[in-house]
């Protein structure tokens, strides 16, 4: 029985493009529409690193497109997707692996339910589901990402 085990927990469904999230505690589960976000990052030249929404709007940004990672199909999946990616952060050159950058999405949205909640301790548990479509080399890079 789970709810021995974890008092509470997120799951958070990859999309494509798209990270939308939910929460449960042992007897209810909920939906957390205002906490789902682009699957976008970016990094500004100010070296600021910017998620979801506010990473999005970078692609408007001419200056700042090749700082931007977006859209989880095909990452991981070789030649489709890069398994490292080059950025430039406040003036300096920075590679992180894409698990890195999947694993602070990731943690963003732990960082959104645990402040919306109010939880007192950290998160214990974490579910993902992904599209079908999704490669088992993408499926692997977010097993990577989970615990980072």
């Amino acid at each position: 029985d789970f709810s021995e085990r974890w008092s509470y927990g997120i799951s958070v469904d990859v999309g494509a493009t798209t990270l939308r999230l939910a929460s449960w505690r042992p007897g209810e589960i909920r939906v957390h529409p205002e906490l789902s976000m682009p699957a976008y990052v970016a990094f500004t030249n100010a070296g600021k690193v910017l998620f979801g929404h506010e990473a999005k709007s970078q692609t408007r940004n001419a200056f700042n497109v090749g700082n931007l990672l977006m859209s989880l199909q095909g990452v991981g999946d070789e030649p489709r997707g890069p398994q490292v990616v080059h950025v430039s952060c406040g003036g300096e050159e920075r590679e992180f692996f894409v698990a890195e950058l999947l694993g602070l999405l990731l943690w963003r949205l732990r960082e959104s339910v645990e402040q919306l909640l109010g939880l007192e301790h950290p998160l214990e548990a974490l579910a993902l589901s992904v599209p079908a479509m999704f490669g088992l080399a993408t499926r692997r890079v977010l097993e990577e990402a989970a615990p980072l």
